[in-house]
C-alpha cells in the first residue's frame, strides 16, 4: 500500500504537517519506466530500507 498515491501510513499526518502521500508512487512510476524496480523492507524498531533497481545502460560510442 505503500505505493498507493496519497497513502499514509500514519493517519495523524495531514497535509498541514507535511507530505502529500505522492512520493513512493511517483518513485515506483519512473522506476518502472526505466525498467527498474523498487523494493521496500521495513523491521519495527530498526528502520526501512528503500532499494532501488535500475538497469544500467552504456550509451553506444561510435565515431563518427
Amino acid at each position: 500500500r505503500v505505493f498507493d498515491r496519497f497513502f499514509r501510513i500514519d493517519a495523524s499526518r495531514s497535509q498541514v504537517s507535511g507530505g502529500t502521500g505522492l512520493g513512493l508512487a511517483i518513485v515506483q512510476s519512473i522506476t518502472l519506466l526505466h525498467g527498474g524496480n523498487v523494493q521496500i523492507a521495513s523491521e519495527p524498531g530498526a528502520g526501512t530500507r528503500v532499494t532501488l533497481n535500475v538497469p544500467l545502460s552504456v550509451p553506444n560510442m561510435t565515431e563518427s
